[in-house]
C-alpha cells in the first residue's frame, strides 16, 4: 500500500498557525515555538480557511523593505495562495509538485480550503526511513515504489537538495 500525505503530514500541535490578523512579532514567536521549527507561519482565515504563508525567506525580504517591524500585520506581507494538496493525494505526488514548483513544503487542505497540516521533505524522509512505500512519479505516472531497484533515499534527497539550492 502506497503512502497518503494524511498518514505522513504534520498536524495539531506541530502546525504554526496564526491568523490573518496576528502581528509580525508574534508571528515569529509561533514559528520559534512551533516543535520542530518548521521555518514558516501558516496563515488562516476567521473561519480556518488557508490564507497564506510566511517563511524564513519572507522575513527577510520583509526586514529589507519595511521600517516599523513592531507595526507589520502578518496579512500585509505573508505569501498569498502558497502550494497546497489534499490529505488523500499519494505522498509521491507530494514529491512531484514539491520539484515543479521548485518548494520544499506543501500546505494540506481539506473540505473548503481547510487547513489540515503540512507536509515537507524532511517529513518524506522520515516516512522513507520508517519502510513507508512511497514511490518516484515520472512524466505524471509512478514508475517505482519503495522495495524496488529504481527506488531509494538518493531519489528523494536529489529532489530536496535541488531546492535546497533554489
Amino acid at each position: 500500500k502506497l503512502m497518503h500525505v494524511g498518514e505522513v503530514m504534520r498536524q495539531g500541535a506541530e502546525l504554526p498557525i496564526c491568523a490573518s490578523g496576528t502581528p509580525l512579532l508574534e508571528v515569529l514567536r509561533v514559528m520559534s515555538d512551533t516543535p520542530g521549527r518548521p521555518g514558516a507561519a501558516l496563515i488562516v482565515d476567521a473561519d480556518g480557511r488557508l490564507a497564506g504563508i510566511f517563511t524564513d525567506g519572507d522575513l527577510r525580504r520583509t526586514l529589507a523593505q519595511i521600517d516599523d517591524i513592531k507595526a507589520a500585520r502578518i496579512a500585509d506581507i505573508m505569501t498569498r495562495s502558497p502550494s497546497t494538496i489534499g490529505p488523500d493525494k499519494l505522498a509521491v505526488e507530494a514529491v512531484q509538485i514539491m520539484e515543479e514548483r521548485k518548494v520544499n513544503q506543501l500546505l494540506v487542505v481539506g473540505d473548503e480550503g481547510r487547513l489540515v497540516g503540512a507536509l515537507n521533505m524532511h517529513d518524506l524522509f522520515r516516512a522513507k526511513e520508517s519502510g513507508t512505500r512511497i514511490g518516484i512519479m515520472k512524466h505524471g505516472k509512478l514508475v517505482a515504489q519503495h522495495g524496488t531497484e529504481e527506488f531509494g533515499h538518493a531519489d528523494l534527497e536529489r529532489v530536496y537538495l535541488e531546492h535546497m539550492r533554489d
